[in-house]
């Protein structure tokens, strides 16, 4: 399944469980939502960086699968928030990559 076609399937899900839940109800929910993967996204990524300080690859070794699961919660819920404020995730990076790429000074070809 596409990551696209999986956030369709989640977004319908919680559209017909939270049917009750007008526009801005249901988006500020999401955003809410992208907060708390935020934080939690941020306190395994600090975890991770301390035990690379001290070089303890046993303790980094045992972070890094849950910090990859919360780095996929942020990217879902990222999606999760834009799909349902119209906002097609692919459409705007595209978009946006020109301006990116002009202030670093990088060319297409790198």
């Amino acid at each position: 399944m596409s990551l696209k076609s999986f956030i369709a399937t989640i977004d319908s899900f919680f559209r017909k469980k939270d049917s009750d839940m007008d526009f801005e109800s249901r988006n500020l929910a999401r955003l809410v939502k992208v907060g708390e993967e935020y934080g939690e996204l941020c306190k395994d990524v600090l975890q991770y960086v301390r035990a690379h300080k001290k070089n303890d690859r046993e303790r980094m070794e045992a972070l890094r699968p849950n910090m990859e699961e919360e780095f996929a919660d942020m990217i879902i819920t990222i999606h999760m928030l834009a799909k349902s404020m119209e906002v097609d995730i692919n459409t705007v990076v595209q978009a946006k990559m020109p301006k990116v790429q002009q202030k670093l000074g990088i060319t297409k070809s790198e």
